[in-house]
């Protein structure tokens, strides 16, 4: 049986038993079937519900990356200035110094402080941004700085954000502008009657001519079209960037797929939160404005994206997503054997 398939594919076709992975067995087998380390590295059990949106392998891999920041600080404003101090649980934290000629993006989920949609009163969402640098991209991106923060106002976080971005080479800023990015968006362009803050905004084409007859629209709209692409952007780029943050960690580790409507998608286990689950995939997605598309992938690689879009589609059935991935599976196992 394969475990860690999203309940979506969690229909059992004739003939399930046949596909049990050599490979998974064989994982078992390193750990002794010790129950407890096969479900917490294997199958992530250790999570509240559902299924990992992101690969179990690779978020293990992911955890080694995580580090001590350069400097951990916290944030305060004086004016319009951002002032930062040193604190052990700073809610920003540096992990590389900006350097000059190097090429970043920055991703950004703003928040006003309303609690999530859990519903829990005592849970309340977070504004956070990743920024990453896509030098080298799309071999090599790496997260080089993570804010998060909770009950933040839009205008102080696009006036953190701005600041950030000029160190950072005047980075490209990808910010959300579903419900409160609409504020932060504005805080950074200016609003007909103020100095723009910071202009270098991701811009996405419209299906159709906005109110003023243009084609496209400043920031990221989050929505069913979109939100694939973003999440498609970490689950790709996921074995060769280093995480570095121990928060973007935790959050990456309860992103897990959740049936909405008819489609899949990835979403916050109840009481966590994926503020910078989020914000890792726009500043991805900006790396790929930057450098163009990614290049094709080998004609042998299989992803798991790529097999939904299919079965969606109507091109593959059930039995045969799973008999595709249990194949990758084990051509993966044995290309690393021989």
């Amino acid at each position: 049986m394969i475990e860690g398939l999203p309940d979506y594919f969690r229909i059992t076709p004739p003939g399930w038993e046949r596909y049990r992975s050599p490979w998974f067995d064989a994982k078992c087998k390193e750990r002794n079937n010790d129950p407890v380390k096969v479900g917490q590295e294997l199958q992530i059990a250790y999570l509240a519900s559902g299924s990992p949106r992101f690969d179990a392998e690779l978020l293990a891999k992911a955890a080694n990356t995580v580090r001590k920041p350069l400097r951990s600080l916290n944030v305060s404003f004086v004016g319009d200035k951002v002032r930062y101090t040193q604190a052990e649980e700073g809610s920003f934290r540096l992990y590389a110094e900006p350097q000059a000629g190097h090429v970043y993006t920055i991703g950004a989920d703003p928040s006003s402080g309303t609690a999530n949609e859990a519903g829990s009163s005592n849970t309340h969402s977070l504004c956070g941004f990743v920024v990453t640098d896509t030098t080298y991209y799309p071999k090599h991106p790496q997260v080089v700085a993570v804010f998060s923060s909770g009950q933040l106002d839009p205008g102080w976080q696009a006036l953190v954000i701005a600041d950030v971005a000029k160190k950072h080479n005047k980075a490209l800023v990808v910010p959300e502008i579903n419900g409160p990015g609409t504020a932060l968006l504005t805080s950074l362009i200016g609003s007909g009657h103020r100095k723009p803050m910071y202009s270098r905004i991701y811009s996405q084409e419209r299906s159709a001519p906005g109110e003023n007859g243009e084609y496209f629209r400043l920031g990221w709209n989050n929505n069913a079209q979109t939100r694939p692409l973003m999440e498609k952007a970490i689950a790709d780029y996921l074995a060769v960037t280093p995480i570095c943050d121990s928060r973007l960690l935790d959050e990456l580790q309860t992103f897990v797929w959740t049936l909405a409507g008819n489609t899949m998608r990835g979403k916050a286990t109840p009481g966590c939160h994926d503020d910078l689950v989020i914000s890792l995939g726009l500043s991805l997605v900006g790396g790929e404005r930057l450098h163009g598309k990614r290049e094709p992938e080998p004609e042998e690689v299989v992803t798991f994206d790529d097999l939904v879009a299919q079965a969606r589609d109507g091109k593959l059935t059930m039995e045969d997503v799973v008999r595709r991935i249990v194949e990758a599976s084990d051509a993966k196992a044995k290309r690393r054997t021989e």
